[in-house]
């Protein structure tokens, strides 16, 4: 922001912050080295999140990393990204609508079953391959993440890069996507 939107001043300070991402419907999510505008005159403050559509697609991958179920909001959000409804969902799955909504509203944990489909589905449609889906899933107790950052300011001339956090086996990480 070059310019305040809400009073017209050039006077902008430029910082970067933790911001927690609760714009995209999840609590969990925290984004480090946000680029944060502040206007010295009127005090308006803006966030930009560079390179939007491989932030989300980290956020995707990275809440199927984590090491316990899904909480509701996590759930809905992966389910929402597949373009599918809590009906449709639930009709997939073969539970009642009303549940999957109890799931996502937090009146209820995520069944078990529900969050690994979920995930696999997700990560089926970043098009990671089933053999590493498969190995993911049975080792994500151990081998997941425990909460959601991204840097924002990593990766070479402002590129991503996006690792997963698993380790099969030893400590070869088991897959690196790029950009």
């Amino acid at each position: 922001m070059d310019q305040c939107v809400i009073c017209g001043s050039t006077n902008i300070e430029h910082e970067c912050v933790t911001h927690r991402a609760e714009e995209f419907g999840v609590r969990a999510v925290e984004f480090l080295n946000t680029p944060l505008a502040r206007c010295r005159d009127c005090g308006d403050e803006a966030i930009r999140i560079p390179r939007y559509v491989q932030v989300a697609r980290q956020i995707r991958d990275r809440l199927c990393a984590l090491n316990r179920v899904l909480t509701g909001e996590e759930f809905a959000l992966l389910r929402r990204e597949l373009n599918l409804t809590a009906t449709e969902l639930a009709r997939r799955i073969g539970v009642n609508p009303v549940s999957v909504s109890r799931w996502e509203q937090g009146h209820v944990p995520v069944q078990q079953v529900a969050d690994r489909l979920i995930r696999t589905w997700t990560l089926a449609s970043l098009r990671y391959a089933w053999r590493d889906i498969d190995r993911l899933m049975q080792n994500l107790p151990d081998g997941g993440i425990n909460r959601v950052q991204i840097d924002l300011a990593t990766g070479p001339d402002g590129e991503y890069w996006i690792e997963t956090h698993h380790r099969f086996g030893g400590q070869d990480t088991a897959w690196v996507m790029t950009r």
